[in-house]
């Protein structure tokens, strides 16, 4: 799983080098800042039900 995060990482910085418009890495990044939000939430959602209950 984070592997694949890192890997999609690298893929979206060897765009934002290919594309300059400040729109497109901006809208890259929060993608990118959402998804990796999603994935922790993914992984910590049984913790914290835990640490609730």
């Amino acid at each position: 799983m984070t592997s694949w995060f890192f890997v999609h990482s690298k893929q979206a910085l060897s765009i934002r080098k290919h594309n300059k418009s400040r729109q497109f890495i901006f809208a890259d990044s929060f993608f990118g800042f959402v998804l990796c939000v999603f994935l922790m939430s993914i992984e910590w959602a049984p913790l914290l039900w835990n640490s609730l209950l």
